[in-house]
């Protein structure tokens, strides 16, 4: 199927989540298992170990991603705990890519799970089009899915959600006011505890409130972010499926020259945070992050110099922008007067820290912060 750009109301939008994705390929490495709630954790210690995704027959005993293993263990006593295998949710998650691609050359990967299919071109019937594709999946690779139809990327990423597993959700726009607009901000895709938090404090308690804000208001409250914000709101996403988009820029950087040299670590690392705090804002409006990190210094003298170093884990937040690139800094830095300071994220992926469930890439380095900070607690008592 050839794909073909075409205005929002004629496009044809499939978000295709698979389920329980990392329980689900150990279920296909030990059959055993698909009778059992499991959990898959980098340790099972009782104390130390936290859930990094379930399989339904333990979610529906209560048991939830980032639950500490004793705690799921209370909600679930005969739950089974197994260790990750990353080499094989990689192998697998190029098999789920690969099937995707047999229908179109428009698939644009979301994480290692999940992927948006442009199928605007497809002559048929579109559900019967999704549950072949679900049906294929499951008969050759093993995974189960759940996809959603809608006529942006946005609207589909919210149809996926509504029928786990194996569901098929079709979500038109005329539709979103009467399903939607009475739920919690919360509810919206890419608005997570923390927005949440600063939307309600501004007045904005559920989606229609969201939707019908004013535009001027919200830009004083949120700057850039605020348009994207009202729009999801609003069911609105003008976003093209791209199977592209990250690789198509390269980098995302931003710099700064100063009036007046800097002469000490302590007036730098000032400059640093501040663009941090821009290089994440700009990484926040164009949904990337990335696995390196470069940052440049122009001397007094013209001299210009800058190291980079990349990283297991995508970089995007400005806590971990300015913790890294302080550290670099001050091996870079020859503590001659500074004149100019930029700071560049590269190797681009999608950014998906807004995932219910912790992709491949963030895992190993969110577990071993969760059980040091255990292992604190623990020295404390």
């Amino acid at each position: 199927m050839q794909h073909s750009a075409k205005p929002q109301s004629h496009r044809v939008i499939f978000h295709i989540d698979l389920n329980s994705f990392f329980a689900s390929v150990e279920m296909l490495l030990r059959p055993e298992l698909k009778k059992h709630p499991v959990a898959v954790a980098r340790t099972s210690s009782q104390r130390l170990g936290i859930v990094v995704t379930s399989n339904y027959l333990a979610r529906q005993q209560g048991v939830k991603t980032t639950m500490p293993v004793w705690k799921a263990k209370q909600h679930c006593r005969d739950l089974v705990i197994v260790p990750p295998h990353f080499d094989e949710y990689r192998a697998y998650s190029r098999r789920f890519f690969s099937l995707l691609r047999t229908y179109t050359d428009a698939v644009e990967p979301a994480s290692i799970d999940e992927a948006y299919l442009d199928v605007s071109d497809w002559r048929g019937d579109y559900v019967a089009l999704a549950k072949t594709i679900q049906d294929e999946l499951l008969d050759k690779v093993g995974l189960p899915c759940s996809i959603g139809i809608a006529p942006n990327k946005f609207l589909a990423k919210m149809a996926s959600d509504l029928k786990k597993p194996l569901g098929i959700s079709v979500l038109r726009k005329r539709d979103w006011p009467r399903l939607f607009y009475d739920k919690p901000i919360e509810v919206i895709h890419g608005i997570g505890e923390k927005m949440g938090e600063k939307l309600r404090q501004a007045g904005y308690d559920n989606v229609q409130q969201l939707a019908e804000a004013n535009p001027a208001k919200m830009a004083e409250l949120f700057g850039p972010k605020s348009i994207r914000l009202i729009d999801k709101a609003q069911g609105v996403d003008d976003r093209m499926v791209d199977p592209e988009r990250a690789e198509k820029r390269k980098s995302v950087g931003v710099s700064s020259t100063f009036d007046a040299d800097l002469r000490t670590l302590s007036s730098c690392e000032r400059e640093l945070k501040k663009l941090a705090a821009k290089l994440s804002e700009r990484l926040s409006d164009k949904q990337l992050a990335g696995f390196s990190l470069t940052v440049q210094i122009k001397y007094a003298s013209f001299e210009t110099t800058s190291k980079t170093t990349s990283f297991l884990s995508p970089l995007s937040s400005e806590t971990d922008i300015v913790e890294q690139a302080a550290a670099l800094f001050t091996l870079l830095w020859n503590k001659d007067s500074v004149r100019l300071l930029g700071l560049s994220i590269g190797k681009l992926v999608s950014d998906q820290q807004q995932s219910t469930q912790l992709n491949l890439f963030t895992f190993e380095r969110e577990i071993s912060q969760y059980e040091q900070r255990r292992k604190r607690e623990e020295e404390k008592e």
